[in-house]
């Protein structure tokens, strides 16, 4: 191995060891790595005072003593190879290999932690984020919207959350050998949350799932806006499929929005909870998200489905006033519906329409007693 190339495998190595030492921050990573090579800064902190650089500075004494505890015992490139072993490698903020779109990001973690291959994230990439507590509305929407997009060459991102997050994801890797990647909270050693223990398998094989969080450090609830702020760095386009009033994927908005990275909401019916959110941020400025090519003209890849089609109105247009009527989407959707609970899914199926008008016009028949709804579901009334 050449000398430029052992440099880079040490100070990895040292980053990664750096990363693992008690109470590290990102904060202190970016103080400790701001002028000093990691294998600098762990020579610092591994050897006996005075044989050795000058200690960090800045740093508590008490915490520089645990520092140095730990570092006596460790071997980093050791601790590189445990990583290798269970197909984790670890990146350095401005060395080769760390996501460029992430690098000048103003919460860039200084240590990235990834199973796959980051690269992917070079091509246009989209974020399809919401609620955990989704409606049958929204992750049958995320589903085609991740399907759709994996299906045009965008990279689908999200948190790997369960809900919405999960739902775009298996939505994409319906599409053979499209590209995926995602953001967690915890370690790449820690499957969270347990329902999506096939993604964390399957997203690394088809791209690249990253963390900031060493190999075993647990979800903690500080994390999780950490992982947002990734989220928010990474994408090209945030799209909230459906959020509660409060909630994670509002906070990636707000991120988003601060890095100038536009946001755009799925909008839902006004009588579900579960839509609040994202009707709240439509309201304040927020670009609609109605159907696949909205978000393609977004990512600077649309307009094809309404160019074809020579229309240029929304492609899920709110539906006529008259909709109950014999010739109207009411009909197609009061044929659609059984006597038993029908889905989301089999209603445009069967139908043809689109998510956002179809659940518009299941809420009026709902409202006006010709349909009874519950969670996912509606049915003719009995």
């Amino acid at each position: 191995m050449s000398a430029p190339a052992d440099a880079c495998a040490l100070d990895r190595a040292c980053a990664l060891a750096l990363a693992e030492l008690p109470a590290m921050t990102q904060g202190r990573l970016r103080h400790l790595l701001s002028r000093r090579s990691p294998a600098a800064v762990w020579s610092s902190l591994s050897g006996p005072p005075g044989r050795h650089r000058a200690a960090p500075s800045g740093i508590d004494a008490r915490v520089l003593g645990r520092w140095r505890e730990r570092a006596a015992s460790t071997d980093p490139l050791l601790r590189r190879e445990e990583y290798r072993r269970q197909g984790v490698d670890v990146l350095v903020r401005g060395a080769s290999g760390y996501p460029g779109r992430l690098a000048e990001d103003p919460a860039a973690p200084e240590v990235l932690f990834v199973r796959g291959d980051p690269a992917v994230l070079d091509a246009p990439v989209v974020a399809l984020v919401g609620t955990r507590s989704c409606t049958g509305y929204g992750a049958v929407v995320a589903r085609r919207l991740g399907r759709g997009l994996a299906a045009s060459g965008v990279v689908v991102l999200s948190g790997l959350a369960s809900g919405i997050d999960a739902a775009a994801h298996r939505g994409a890797l319906g599409i053979p050998g499209a590209p995926v990647a995602g953001a967690v909270p915890g370690g790449l050693g820690r499957v969270y949350p347990a329902g999506s223990a096939d993604l964390w398998e399957e997203v690394p094989r088809r791209g690249a799932l990253l963390s900031e969080a060493p190999l075993g450090a647990r979800p903690e609830r500080w994390r999780f806006r950490r992982r947002n702020a990734m989220v928010a760095g990474l994408a090209d386009v945030v799209v909230v499929v459906e959020s509660h009033p409060a909630g994670g994927s509002l906070v990636t908005a707000d991120l988003a929005a601060e890095r100038g990275v536009t946001v755009m909401a799925v909008p839902g019916p006004v009588t579900s909870r579960a839509s609040a959110g994202t009707n709240g941020l439509i309201a304040a400025g927020a670009t609609l998200a109605q159907d696949l090519d909205d978000v393609l003209m977004a990512v600077g890849l649309g307009g094809g489905l309404r160019r074809a089609a020579g229309r240029s109105g929304p492609v899920d247009p709110p539906a006529p006033a008259g909709e109950g009527s014999p010739g109207g989407a009411g009909a197609a959707l009061l044929a659609a519906v059984d006597a038993t609970p029908t889905g989301l899914e089999a209603v445009l199926d069967r139908t043809g329409l689109g998510p956002v008008e179809a659940a518009a016009g299941l809420a009026r028949l709902v409202d006006a007693g010709r349909l009874r709804a519950g969670p996912g579901w509606w049915a003719r009334p009995g």
